[in-house]
């Protein structure tokens, strides 16, 4: 049988907030067979720390596309995945052509943090920010990640206590 070869897998999440998400450092390997390899990697660094890493290639970092979107444009510009992106470039004073730096931090208000998988890109952030002092978005951010830290507790202690009746009314009240 002729040999495939080598597939890399490639993680969102560092080790230290590993999820059960798409690509994981113990199930990846397990689909390789004889004639081919899965190998995994992108668990060493955050995001952040990625970026630095492309952004010695100007060229490269100049087109990387980072939303999913297909609007016409390489990028949307609008989504949660762009603007953690944005933000970062921002923090790191780099700058891309197909996008403004962020100095207006009230965009982060309308952004999503409704799973662990949201909480750890957008703590990714925060984590940037504190590294490079950057004071307005370590509010920003923190700001954002308490928000859905509270309202986990909550739904926890809604569950815990009431059996989820606090949701379901609410999901009622606004149906």
């Amino acid at each position: 049988m002729r040999r495939v070869g080598k597939y890399c897998a490639r993680i969102t999440f560092p080790f230290d907030a590993l999820q059960p998400l798409g690509s994981h450092p113990i199930s990846d390997p397990l689909w390789s067979i004889e004639n081919s390899q899965v190998v995994h990697y992108g668990c060493d660094s955050r995001r952040h720390e990625k970026m630095i890493e492309v952004s010695k290639f100007d060229y490269v970092l100049q087109r990387i596309r980072v939303c999913w979107h297909d609007d016409g444009g390489y990028n949307c510009g609008r989504c949660d995945k762009f603007l953690h992106f944005r933000l970062a470039l921002t923090m790191q004073g780099l700058r891309v052509e197909s996008c403004d730096p962020l100095v207006n931090y009230s965009e982060l208000v309308g952004a999503h943090v409704n799973n662990e998988g949201e909480y750890t890109e957008w703590n990714d952030n925060l984590i940037l920010a504190q590294k490079v002092g950057h004071k307005k978005a370590q509010k920003a951010l923190q700001k954002l990640l308490n928000t859905y830290k509270t309202k986990k507790a909550i739904k926890l202690l809604d569950d815990s206590l009431l059996g989820g009746r606090l949701f379901n009314f609410k999901r009622w009240v606004l149906s």
